[in-house]
């Protein structure tokens, strides 16, 4: 763990650790080092949000050894090396199963913890209980050859998840990467439709009641969208005329998932397009801008900011594509649902 890491570097040469303590970095690019500009220039209240919780997490880690330290007369790790510790345990460590006897835990595992990600890597690895090591290997069973580069697939997150816990971020948009809404539908969404006041308050009440609105937050991506984004439009978006004749005077049947009618759809389609194009719109410098900055020569980037630009660089590459493709949507035959042209609809919700 960290204290135990603090204390076998201060031995130096005298610990059993110090081939690999010489190893890792001097410096981690984790969320607590993200500095106010950072963040600002990411854009992402998640890694924000989780930069302020680490850097909480170690102050008050630091307080409760301090006075550990005086009560028993032991030596205190200063902040700054208390800080190196539990970075190279959050950004290094791996959750293993180790065996019947040793269970699943937390590790650092020595050169493991030095492999690349790349979700198309083909390897793997896992403990050998018969042998008590750790071995790396290529899935399918064919051989690693020396010389060769060995990756890892870190698993199944996002851009903002990659940045928070490993201090970097892919250069493309992964398949976890996704766009947050707070909220399925926009107050903007509810006026544009039409219908007296008793049937706005009857349509508000029943967005209220399925939990449509802020502080709710909903997830959209390229094949893998909450329908419930969707489905709020459609009641949002629905027209007294529609309520009598395609519904046949039911508003629930508005909030099921299939269109209410083509004309309702195609609103649906808009509104989600005005949205998400207002949040591209919303960055100050365009996706050609970002890839140049990154690509300059001679660039005063440092890393940190490199990975808060690459971060609003892929923010803004996933809305574009969602864009593209609820823009084509106008093309579709009649009859077409919008859930099945965004891709799977199985719900990825984060509650706030």
């Amino acid at each position: 763990d960290a204290a135990s890491g603090v204390k076998q570097k201060a031995k130096g040469a005298e610990s059993c650790w110090k081939d690999f303590i010489s190893l890792l970095p001097a410096e981690y690019t984790s969320a607590r080092h993200l500095s106010d500009a950072c963040l600002r220039q990411a854009g992402s209240p998640f890694v924000t949000e989780q930069a302020g919780l680490c850097k909480a997490y170690l102050t008050d880690m630091h307080i409760e050894l301090s006075r550990l330290g005086s009560q028993y007369g032991a030596p205190v790790p200063s902040l700054e090396e208390l800080g190196w510790a539990l970075d190279a345990v959050h950004t290094r460590s791996f959750t293993v199963d180790a065996g019947e006897e040793r269970g699943v835990r937390r590790y650092l595992i020595p050169f493991v913890d030095m492999l690349n990600h790349d979700e198309n890597c083909g390897c793997g690895f896992a403990y050998d209980e018969d042998n008590e090591c750790f071995e790396v290997r290529r899935f399918g069973g064919e051989p690693l050859n020396a010389g060769d580069q060995i990756f890892l697939d870190y698993g199944a997150k996002s851009s903002e998840e990659m940045l928070v816990m490993y201090g970097f971020v892919p250069s493309t948009v992964g398949e976890a990467d996704a766009i947050t809404l707070g909220g399925a539908y926009t107050t903007e969404d509810l006026a544009a439709a039409p219908g007296d006041e008793d049937f706005r308050r009857e349509k508000v009440e029943l967005l209220n009641l399925f939990r449509y609105s802020a502080p709710r937050t909903f997830q959209i991506a390229p094949g893998n969208v909450d329908p419930a984004i969707v489905c709020a439009l459609r009641l949002a978006l629905l027209t007294p005329a529609e309520l009598e004749s395609e519904c046949a005077g039911s508003w629930y049947r508005a909030v099921v998932h299939a269109p209410v009618s083509d004309d309702n759809e195609q609103r649906v389609a808009q509104a989600l397009r005005r949205r998400l194009q207002d949040a591209l719109e919303a960055d100050k410098s365009s996706i050609e801008e970002d890839e140049a900055l990154l690509l300059a020569e001679g660039s005063d980037l440092d890393d940190a900011m490199r990975c808060a630009v690459q971060l609003r660089l892929n923010r803004k590459r996933l809305l574009a594509e969602l864009i593209r493709i609820v823009k084509s949507f106008s093309g579709r035959p009649r009859g077409s649902n919008l859930l099945d042209a965004l891709g799977e609809y199985m719900p990825r919700v984060r509650m706030l």
